[in-house]
């Protein structure tokens, strides 16, 4: 029985390690709004605002940077900065590490593989 050795570009680390993380922070918030919010006995309206914010924003900027990498990542890394602003507790260690850490993370990952590709990219061309 032989095992296989899978080799990814540093490239590709980056940018599914981005994605997996950005997936994941979301998917997690939005989860936890949604049953905080049924948990508080919250109507309809209520359980989706309470959704919305954050959870909904940032699987949105999660879905964007799946798609379009550059831009999501930028939306991941601001979506980050700006729950520091919104949410004081964010700037106590556990609050860091738990909301705006891994979008920020997330963001830089996705921006360094957009950067490793653009340079890869460019070098082959000549001139």
């Amino acid at each position: 029985m032989s095992t296989m050795l899978i080799v990814c570009s540093p490239v590709l680390w980056l940018r599914y390690g981005g994605r997996a993380l950005a997936l994941t922070w979301a998917t997690f918030w939005t989860l936890f709004g949604l049953l905080s919010g049924i948990g508080e006995g919250a109507d309809a309206l209520g359980v989706f605002l309470h959704t919305l914010m954050p959870g909904l924003i940032l699987l949105a900027a999660a879905i964007i940077a799946w798609r379009w990498q550059a831009v999501g990542a930028v939306l991941l890394f601001l979506g980050g900065l700006a729950t520091l602003a919104l949410f004081p507790w964010a700037s106590t260690v556990m609050g860091l590490v738990m909301l705006p850490l891994p979008g920020v993370l997330a963001g830089a990952l996705l921006l360094a593989a957009r950067m490793l590709t653009r340079r890869a990219t460019h070098a082959d061309e000549p001139g």
